[in-house]
């Protein structure tokens, strides 16, 4: 597998060297329809998006093009999501589109894609856009991702980040001013006592 994988990565390389250097020719020949064909599958080509290129892709467009364009390619992620079904991580969607989400100020479609992920990576990225807008759900997201954590037996490192920031939500019991009572946790997000709530209810 690790043999597979190393050459599949070497391929990968391999393609997006290429597609750089077709950039760099259509650039040189001022083809505005190669630069944008080029500039795309370097944006979107990888397991996550280039935002260097998205950004060169995107400045390729006027103003008044742009919101088509863009609908077009998050349609075009979309329907690999759904092709890819059962057989899908459910991070793909966060995995391609999150930043493009952050870079475009959609944030109920981050939070969409979020809650169909529910990953420590995924929340960990959007806690700090998300959180403001939307503080009930992603407390209950926070809470989500960590109970699973503790039941994997993560890293009490990485468990304590994610609890520190859930904390910072507006809708969690200390920023309501009610961190004794500790049971409203559980009851707002339906949890019921989890394996390492101990540690939860310390930051709760």
């Amino acid at each position: 597998r690790e043999i597979i994988r190393t050459e599949e990565s070497a391929r990968f390389n391999d393609l997006r060297q290429w597609l750089k250097v077709l950039l760099e020719i259509a650039e040189r020949e001022d083809n505005l329809a190669d630069r944008r064909k080029y500039a795309c599958q370097l944006a979107f080509g990888g397991s996550y998006t280039d935002m260097t290129h998205y950004r060169y892709w995107k400045s390729l467009f006027a103003a008044q093009e742009w919101p088509r364009v863009l609908e077009e390619q998050i349609t075009a992620v979309l329907r690999k999501v759904t092709q890819l079904g059962e057989n899908s991580d459910n991070s793909y969607h966060f995995r391609r589109l999150a930043e493009v989400y952050i870079e475009e100020e959609r944030w109920a479609s981050l939070l969409q894609a979020l809650l169909a992920c529910q990953q420590a990576h995924s929340l960990e990225t959007a806690l700090p856009h998300l959180g403001p807008r939307y503080p009930r759900e992603m407390l209950a997201a926070s809470l989500k991702v960590l109970q699973s954590m503790s039941e994997q037996s993560q890293k009490r490192s990485h468990y304590k980040r994610l609890a520190d920031q859930a904390i910072e939500l507006p809708e969690s019991p200390r920023k309501r001013g009610h961190s004794r009572d500790r049971t409203a946790l559980w009851r707002t997000c339906k949890i019921s006592r989890i394996a390492g709530a101990e540690t939860l209810y310390r930051h709760f």
